[in-house]
């Protein structure tokens, strides 16, 4: 099959719209990449109201948590339905979307899934760390390995034909916590809860934000954006986050940085480099 690459690396003004030409002329049938880089180029269409002619069968986003504000302005801005995957490096594809809502399906032919707690005991439906083990690599086996993800498992809520366990969301990275100010850590689906919870009719205002913390209790929530996002709309997130932190700075930055592979980090903590 013919494939064509995009340099998510560079992505432009200028980079975006070549790329959109590229697509119009190439007709992908499958759209499939970083989440980052088709936020970005979602956003330029949305922005300069840009109605792309070819509408691929499908999206597909990798390496980043997908949140429902970044599916919503995809699907919207591709005019086509956005399917989430979750893998790792060590162990390929793990589990993909069927788009009827129930979460991930693992593929259970290729690696199993448990999530323990801090304790080692069965997580159940709750958040816990990710242990696979992988059943094709026979040269360097993956047998209950930690790779460092937090998630759940879950149960079917609609029906579907498809027998296979399901991986309701993942939470974020280990290393990826933020302390409250009663000491107890959370990832970054703690904030993406938070923003749902507020903003789930109207989320257009934020569809990038970072967590920073460099002391316990206190973080500055950067919002990616090109203006200073509606009073009303930082009053309700400044007095939401209050409650769990004594001190919340909300910063507006006009671009996000990645880190240096090329993926977006929604939480940052520099408490392990004090």
């Amino acid at each position: 099959y013919n494939r064509q690459f995009i340099n998510s690396f560079n992505l432009n003004e200028s980079t975006i719209l070549r790329n959109i030409k590229d697509i119009e002329h190439f007709k992908p049938k499958l759209i499939r990449g970083y989440l980052s880089a088709l936020i970005q180029i979602a956003e330029f269409l949305e922005k300069n109201n840009i109605k792309i002619n070819h509408i691929p069968r499908a999206l597909s986003s990798t390496t980043e948590t997908l949140l429902p504000a970044f599916k919503l302005l995809i699907e919207k801005s591709f005019g086509s339905k956005l399917y989430d995957q979750y893998g790792c490096g060590e162990c390929n594809s793990i589990a993909f979307d069927a788009g009827d809502n129930n979460g991930l399906y693992i593929t259970m032919e290729h690696s199993l899934i448990e999530v323990l707690d801090e304790n080692n005991n069965n997580a159940g439906t709750n958040d816990g760390r990710i242990i696979l083990t992988n059943l094709d690599n026979y040269a360097m086996p993956f047998i209950r390995y930690e790779n460092g993800d937090w998630g759940n498992l879950g149960m079917k809520t609609n029906q579907s034909d498809i027998n296979l366990a399901i991986l309701k969301r993942i939470s974020g990275r280990s290393a990826d916590t933020i302390i409250l100010k009663d000491n107890s850590k959370v990832h970054g689906v703690f904030f993406t809860d938070i923003l749902n919870e507020l903003f789930s009719n109207n989320p257009k205002f934020i569809h990038r934000f970072q967590v920073y913390q460099d002391n316990a209790g206190e973080i500055e929530f950067r919002i990616e954006s090109k203006q200073k996002v509606d009073g009303e709309y930082i009053y309700k997130l400044q007095n939401a986050l209050n409650r769990f932190f004594n001190q919340v700075k909300i910063v507006y930055l006009e671009t996000l940085p990645l880190d240096k592979s090329g993926k977006f980090r929604y939480i940052i903590s520099a408490l392990e480099r004090k």
